[in-house]
């Protein structure tokens, strides 16, 4: 009886450690796969891709870093200014489909990610900056640092 007990715990477990993004990556290794360095692909704002000029400015040499912790980095680097860094605090929803991010600059600020996809190689999610925008982020992971 004890056996069918554990086989039962042991199989629920895996079948619920198997659970994926619905774009694609395990949850279970969301914590693993998020860590390092990440590049701005595409962004998308109220369904519209920013033009490549925008994008530029704003996102073409802006990187996100996320520490083995729970810390943060963004790293912005517009067209006509040097990197400026923020920082803040991550921390996965229980079911890894949601992620907070806190700012540490007063006032505290913070976002909520609603991951769609997370990789070794990608990670997509979407945010609401304010209540009438909307955007979708792809963002590819730097194989070294720049």
């Amino acid at each position: 009886m004890k056996k069918s007990y554990l086989t039962l715990l042991i199989l629920t477990s895996l079948l619920v450690s198997c659970d994926k993004f619905e774009d694609g990556g395990y949850l279970y290794q969301s914590s693993k796969n998020l860590r390092g360095a990440w590049d701005y692909e595409q962004v998308t704002v109220n369904g519209q891709e920013l033009s490549d000029s925008a994008f530029y400015a704003r996102y073409r040499n802006s990187y996100i870093v996320f520490d083995e912790g729970s810390q943060v980095h963004f790293f912005w680097h517009d067209v006509d200014t040097a990197i400026n860094e923020q920082i803040g605090t991550y921390v996965f929803n229980y079911n890894k489909k949601k992620m907070n991010i806190v700012f540490d600059a007063y006032p505290l600020d913070d976002q909520v990610w609603l991951m769609d996809k997370l990789t070794k190689e990608e990670l997509w999610y979407t945010f609401q900056p304010s209540d009438d925008e909307t955007c979708h982020v792809h963002l590819l992971k730097r194989k070294k640092e720049k």
